[in-house]
């Protein structure tokens, strides 16, 4: 998810190499780069989002949709909050 949001933000995605390998040893052996380095204009807040996602370790990433929907939350509109709470309400069941 960190990858598709990374992109969609900056236009770019995280790693780019010339064959698949390259980006595979990237993905597993670099940091991304800074989201603002691409995309200055982006709110400091959602570019931690994003690279909180792309965190190496599963443990520092959000452990779910739900973790990412909430951390979304704060930076969404008024609809969108309410269609967080709304596909949260429905993921707790």
């Amino acid at each position: 998810m960190g990858i598709i949001l990374y992109e969609l933000v900056s236009g770019a995605p995280p790693f780019m190499g010339e064959t698949l390998p390259r980006v595979c040893g990237l993905v597993l052996q670099s940091e991304p780069p800074p989201l603002a380095s691409r995309r200055p204009d982006v709110p400091p807040e959602l570019a931690a989002i994003v690279m909180h996602c792309l965190a190496k370790s599963p443990e520092h990433r959000f452990q779910n949709i739900a973790g990412l929907a909430v951390a979304l939350q704060n930076l969404a509109g008024r609809y969108g909050r309410a269609s967080i709470e709304a596909d949260l309400d429905a993921y707790r069941g």
